[in-house]
């Protein structure tokens, strides 16, 4: 990973300093952009984008004090803790620097970064003033300033020789026409912008195409130009295409379609006003949902034919013609699970976005929260938590007491561990939902495996379906507010790892590697023990699965599930660790970085079940 210049390093720190100052239970993007306003790197490009810093200044110090209020603590000694869009846009910025092959984070990329945060109120604030993320690259880029006092001499060197060396960041060398015609959306676009680019598209299509797996695009006719502009931003992303339009002269149209309908790998529908009542394309959608090869979206307020929204659809009808906005990148998602072909990097930034969780610095070391940490649950009534927790708990160690009387009861192991689990869920600190309601499922499970409404005692049966629902209901004072799914700022879909039979003892050998490795003393120092009980529950899952006789199905579907929690436990402590802020907040920087170097490896290994 890249390392922070000495400047950022100082300006992350005293945005730390600076929430820590003010009793701030987190440190926000507001408060680091404040710390990059002494920043040279960063001031600079503001400077040279006309933003005046005093007045840029004073705003944030007015919203830091009147509109972050809500997060002063009272208690004495909190450290306050970087938010997840803060740990993003560190993150953006390293992983935008070791792309390009450059080996330092500055407060320049930071700054360009923080646009991608677009609901902030510091890309807001920036935004006031005039300034995009377009003029920083271009003046990082180019030297080129909207205030000429601050044009600076960029070397422009010609790109020759070796072509599978990366260029330098590709963002970057863009001219604004280009810059335009990539990020602006379509509407926005001058007629000479939209004809360059199309002509540019036909040329290079062919190129696209070639061989290996494909998406089939659907259609109606009167929809050509939607998709003409379309094209260019699933191709950005290495997503090869078909359509008629590749159809060479000569060929008979009717029987190239079928074969590439019966080859693609994905048939991507265009819902329009036109397409919902075209049969060609009805058809086209009909043969694709048979196939499990439908990815559809819909593009206006027209109703989708009857039978296909019972398929989840991607809605692109507020879509701001970026590549960035939400609903265009769960399409991608979408589209690449049904590929099969995600890189490690797609995977593993796939897995952070859609993590249920987070790793947050807690008193000095690495502790699991709900995500997003930074959001009150729906319901914010410590007392009625506390109370139903300990009825909970009191309930758990009096179902215990009866599950050890297997004699009177005579009921399967599997749920004395369910309930020991849950137990643990319960007790230890801090309490989260994703531990409980994790521990939740495997007791369904186990309810659910065993018949239990048939075969187990009913008092048992009556007071565990109880214990479900009591569990159920500390949801919404539990877990913070969560995004509707249908907005803009919904996380994307979790991945799904692929297991094959035969690869179950590989996933077995994983677990029992972060098994050994939580006894480490590195684990001992950087992990709470809220982080561990996480760990060995889910370890504990992967091995009693890995020698279970039940069906092949059912098995595979509970190891692809505890794979999956497996993947968000090590990738958030690997990319908690890596950002470089966190590991300032830690009792033991040393260890953490230690542990860091042992834990990659094996989120390499897990993340090559996602891809």
């Amino acid at each position: 990973m890249p390392s922070f210049s000495r400047t950022l390093e100082i300006a992350v720190h005293a945005a730390l300093e600076f929430a820590n100052a003010r009793r701030h239970e987190f440190t926000t993007l507001e408060h680091l952009l404040l710390a990059l306003i002494d920043e040279p790197d960063a001031s600079r490009v503001m400077k040279a984008c006309s933003v005046d810093l005093d007045r840029l200044q004073e705003t944030l110090i007015d919203f830091i004090d009147e509109g972050l209020a809500n997060l002063v603590v009272d208690y004495e000694g909190n450290e306050s803790v970087p938010t997840a869009a803060f740990q993003r846009v560190i993150q953006r910025a390293a992983i935008h620097i070791q792309s390009s092959g450059r080996t330092e984070v500055t407060g320049a990329n930071v700054i360009v970064a923080m646009f991608a945060e677009r609901e902030s109120k510091a890309a807001i604030f920036l935004h006031e003033q005039d300034m995009t993320r377009y003029d920083a690259v271009n003046f990082i880029a180019h030297g080129v300033a909207k205030d000429p006092a601050y044009n600076e001499f960029r070397q422009v060197e010609e790109i020759e020789g070796d072509w599978d060396e990366e260029p330098a960041d590709e963002e970057e060398r863009l001219t604004e026409a280009e810059w335009r015609a990539r990020y602006m959306p379509i509407e926005t676009q001058s007629s000479s912008e939209r004809d360059g680019k199309i002509e540019s598209e036909t040329k290079t299509r062919k190129k696209v195409i070639s061989s290996g797996p494909f998406v089939f695009l659907s259609y109606a006719h009167l929809d050509q130009e939607i998709v003409t502009n379309f094209l260019p931003f699933i191709h950005s992303k290495n997503i090869r295409t078909w359509w008629d339009q590749d159809i060479s002269p000569g060929d008979e149209w009717r029987s190239e379609i079928a074969d590439k309908l019966e080859k693609s790998n994905v048939i991507l529908t265009f819902w329009t006003e036109s397409s919902t009542v075209s049969t060609s394309v009805i058809e086209e959608a009909s043969t694709a949902q048979s196939k499990k090869k439908l990815v559809h979206v819909r593009m206006d307020d027209s109703t989708i034919p009857y039978g296909f929204s019972e398929t989840q659809y991607v809605d692109l009808r507020a879509w701001d013609g970026t590549e960035s906005d939400p609903n265009f990148q769960r399409l991608i998602y979408a589209i690449q699970d049904k590929l099969g072909s995600q890189t490690i990097e797609f995977a593993s930034s796939r897995i952070s976005h859609s993590s249920p969780m987070e790793i947050v610095a807690r008193e000095g070391k690495l502790s699991v929260k709900d995500a997003p940490s930074n959001v009150p649950p729906e319901v914010v009534n410590p007392i009625d938590l506390d109370v139903r927790l300990k009825g909970v708990q009191q309930t758990l160690n009096n179902m215990c007491m009866m599950c050890s009387d297997n004699r009177t009861y005579q009921l399967p192991h599997t749920l004395h561990h369910c309930l020991e689990a849950l137990k643990s869920a319960a007790t230890t600190e801090p309490v989260t939902w994703y531990a409980l309601e994790d521990a939740k499922c495997l007791l369904v499970d186990c309810m659910t495996d065993s018949y239990a409404a048939e075969t187990w005692n009913v008092v048992v049966y009556k007071g565990l379906s109880n214990l479900i629902v009591r569990i159920e209901e500390i949801r919404p004072l539990l877990q913070p507010r969560q995004i509707d799914p249908e907005t803009n700022e919904a996380k994307p879909p979790p991945p799904e790892p692929t297991i094959r039979e035969d690869q179950i003892s590989d996933v077995v050998s994983i677990a029992e590697d972060v098994k050994s490795e939580l006894s480490s003393a590195e684990s001992q120092d950087v992990l709470d023990n809220n982080t561990k009980q996480n760990f060995e529950s889910t370890v504990e899952q992967i091995a009693e699965l890995g020698a279970s006789t039940e069906p092949k199905d059912k098995k595979l579907f509970k190891l692809r599930r505890a794979m999956k929690g497996l993947a968000y436990l090590t990738g958030g402590v690997v990319t908690a660790i890596g950002t470089g802020v966190m590991v300032n907040l830690l009792t033991s920087p040393s260890a953490a970085t230690t542990l860091l170097a042992r834990l990659k490896p094996i989120f390499e290994s897990i993340l090559q079940f996602f891809v």
